[in-house]
């Protein structure tokens, strides 16, 4: 039976070039029909990679602890592993032998038990594992992959496969003469082609709102004023970045800090502000609220006071993702960020720049797709906006940027790097992205 794209009469209506449209349908369970201005090919589109793994040791397994939470009841699969977490449904549960150090077929049940669903493994206490065993796994997972439908130099449409990852696939890349018109996303759990696997390129990058020349009458120069004036007059200027994970990035999750969203963010405000003197200062506290510095002991490196007051700096720009969970109305947001936070920034002299939060695992953002999601349902994120509002505070609008990845061809979950809530370098750069567009070269009366 033929199914037809849920978005192809949206895409009948979107210009390529000039009068250039295009159409898609799926036929059958993995054949992609695809139409552009009167130009149609069908491709068959492979199932995603399937890897399987022979002998791989394991040194030490933990006991399986089915309290923990989710993501850490075991040890995770090396090939699920995704940077301090693994990509759930990769494992093929079925697949999985465990053999001890003598070659003995271990029982799952008995010896050891997994999460099938979290590719994760752990010894039982009753069983013949001990401590310090060592045994060897057998077992399959599925990687995930983006394809691209491409508009070639000479006008055909061709089919180009990406390169798979568990967790971060890549598209394929395509030359300055040739066109993206979709991609195809699969992974662990795609038995089928459906819409939902199929991601037209509905918009080159995200729209640029009007932006002017960095030192006119922009949002920077209303709302972080002093900032913007040390910047434009050639001062030395102290920037604090202060967050969560996201802003700390331990090593496990990326080594290269220069990637990390805030030196990003100073690496492009430098030559913009050539004469300025630029200091980049990170607070950031994996796993934690920006309320747990305020509760921090006084002597605490992590202590508001000590972290973030007391290094001075002349600007503030926020990033706290973990924030989503504990501030769902303006009451609340006020009682914190407004009594606590910005009550002692004004007293301070310091400025405050915020950035909403990327977008997260699609149970934690109450979606059932990747697709349609540009409008960010959190509480937490329309808070944040209308705090920023009521207050004139500058905002970085990171969230609406990935609420159009969509749209771009991109799923945004393969910008997630442990499958769950930490951006790669990627993910990282639309922080920069969002501060650079947003307050430094947007005009004032934006805001």
């Amino acid at each position: 039976m033929k199914i037809a794209g849920a978005l192809a009469s949206i895409m009948a209506s979107v210009a390529l070039t000039g009068t250039c449209v295009t159409d898609w349908s799926i036929d059958r369970d993995w054949c992609l029909s695809v139409s552009v201005d009167g130009r149609s090919r069908a491709f068959v589109v492979a199932p995603p990679p399937c890897i399987e793994v022979d002998n791989e040791r394991y040194e030490g397994l933990p006991v399986f602890d089915p309290g923990k939470y989710e993501c850490f009841r075991g040890r995770q699969f090396k090939g699920v592993y995704a940077l301090g977490c693994s990509v759930k449904f990769a494992l093929v549960p079925e697949s999985v032998r465990i053999r001890d150090a003598k070659g003995v077929t271990l029982l799952q049940g008995v010896d050891y038990e997994i999460d099938g669903a979290w590719g994760l493994v752990g010894r039982l206490e009753n069983g013949h594992i001990d401590a310090s065993d060592s045994v060897v796994a057998d077992y399959a997972y599925l990687q995930r992959r983006i394809d691209s439908v491409v508009l070639d130099e000479r006008g055909t449409l061709v089919y180009r496969i990406g390169t798979p990852h568990v967790a971060t696939p890549v598209p394929p890349e395509t030359a300055a003469c040739e066109r993206r018109i979709l991609n195809v996303y699969v992974d662990a759990r795609t038995k089928r082609l459906t819409d939902d696997n199929v991601f037209p390129v509905l918009e080159a990058s995200y729209p640029r709102q009007q932006t002017i020349d960095p030192y006119g009458n922009t949002v920077a120069s209303r709302l972080i004023p002093k900032t913007f004036s040390k910047l434009r007059n050639g001062g030395k200027v102290r920037i604090l970045a202060w967050g969560d994970s996201v802003t700390e990035t331990l090593d496990y999750y990326l080594a290269d800090k220069s990637k990390r969203w805030q030196e990003v963010f100073v690496s492009r405000l430098r030559p913009m502000f050539p004469m300025a003197e630029i200091e980049l200062v990170t607070a950031g506290w994996d796993g934690h609220y920006s309320s747990d510095f305020l509760k921090a002991p006084p002597d605490s490196p992590k202590n508001f006071r000590r972290a973030v007051l007391d290094a001075k700096p002349d600007l503030v720009v926020s990033e706290f993702l973990n924030d989503f969970s504990c501030y769902q109305t303006a009451d609340s947001m006020e009682r914190t960020y407004g009594d606590a936070y910005l009550a002692q920034f004004e007293k301070k002299g310091i400025e405050w720049i915020i950035l909403t939060p990327h977008y997260s695992r699609l149970e934690q953002m109450k979606f059932i797709s990747q697709k349609g999601c540009d409008d960010d349902t959190r509480p937490y994120v329309s808070c944040l906006r209308d705090f920023a509002r009521k207050h004139d505070i500058a905002l970085a609008d990171a969230s609406k940027r990935w609420g159009r990845l969509w749209r771009q061809g991109i799923p945004y979950m393969t910008l997630l790097c442990n499958d769950i809530n930490h951006p790669d370098p990627r993910g990282l750069a639309i922080f920069a992205d969002a501060l650079m567009e947003d307050v430094f070269t947007a005009p004032a009366e934006t805001r």
